[in-house]
């Protein structure tokens, strides 16, 4: 016979179990209060997230806002320096043809003084009208030189390049003759020239004269007048290899690069020069229209070379324009 349960033990038993079951729910309580937190932390950095989405958002706008009128700055920018670079051509070309255009409906009259004052003084005249005149003639021809000059620059620059009218010529020959009106023209200044006998080549015999003209010129102008000035002549494979040196000054390498433009002159003569500043230009144009080249090279020592070559038989033709 199974004893009967006392009263007292069921009790103890109905409240052992109350209290589990209060002690489970604590920790489900527990749990679930975490479980908030953590979705209350999760909501916060959802909603911070969000905030700073929208920042960046609204900082990219403005960047982009920023980068198009930046563009549009540039774009202005640009299109007006097009303008300007295409109205300075425009001037630069109704210069040039001016200039040309001045030059050409000068030449003439300048002959014909030149041509007047060179047959007074052939019919003879006193002593005081012979001075005059001289002065005359050199002005008439420095004047024509630099007509000259205008002439060949506009044809250079809107012609397509300076004509040349090759020929077979002994550049020896004409190197000697520059060098001995140079001479003439600048009394007391040396000049030294080492060249052969014969250089044959097909030149523009004109055109190469005042190449050498201008380089010796030049040679004497900003060189040293204590030192000669060493032109020196020789052959090179199929070319004529041309120098002129002077001791000097350095040429600072700024003025290298840009020497060779036209109305460029050195800052030490530019108040005395007598010329337009065209004259390399016009040299480097007439080397390069014979399919040659000049370079200069002007050392820390004080030498200044300037060396021109030219192929003897280019492929040329009479009146060739050099593009």
């Amino acid at each position: 016979m199974k004893p009967e349960a006392s009263p007292g033990n069921d009790e103890r038993e109905a409240a052992t179990d109350a209290r589990e079951e209060i002690a489970r729910l604590e920790r489900e309580l527990v749990v679930a209060r975490e479980q908030a937190a953590e979705a209350t932390d999760v909501r916060q950095l959802a909603k911070e997230a969000n905030e700073k989405l929208i920042v960046a958002m609204v900082r990219l706008q403005e960047l982009t806002e920023a980068a198009e009128r930046a563009k549009a700055l540039a774009d202005d920018a640009a299109r007006k320096l097009q303008e300007r670079e295409a109205h300075l051509r425009v001037v630069a070309e109704f210069r040039e043809r001016m200039l040309g255009e001045v030059g050409h409906d000068l030449h003439s009259p300048l002959v014909s003084i030149s041509v007047a004052v060179t047959v007074l003084l052939r019919e003879g005249a006193s002593e005081s009208q012979t001075g005059v005149l001289n002065g005359i003639l050199t002005s008439c021809n420095r004047m024509l030189d630099m007509v000259s000059e205008l002439l060949d620059l506009t044809q250079a620059r809107l012609g397509g390049g300076i004509t040349i009218r090759p020929a077979l010529i002994d550049l020896a020959a004409l190197t000697w003759s520059v060098v001995e009106e140079m001479e003439t023209a600048n009394e007391g200044r040396r000049i030294h020239l080492d060249a052969p006998s014969c250089v044959e080549g097909q030149w523009d015999s004109g055109r190469m004269g005042r190449v050498i003209s201008n380089l010796i010129g030049n040679a004497m102008q900003h060189g040293d007048a204590d030192f000669p000035v060493k032109v020196g002549l020789h052959l090179e494979d199929t070319a004529a290899i041309l120098t002129v040196e002077n001791q000097g000054p350095r040429i600072a390498p700024e003025v290298v690069a840009t020497m060779f433009q036209p109305f460029r002159r050195g800052p030490r003569s530019a108040a005395r020069s007598k010329g337009l500043g065209l004259g390399l230009f016009i040299s480097e144009q007439t080397v390069q229209a014979h399919g040659g080249r000049i370079e200069v090279e002007s050392s820390v020592a004080g030498t200044t070379v300037f060396r021109v070559r030219l192929p003897r038989f280019a492929a040329v033709t009479d009146e060739t324009p050099h593009h």
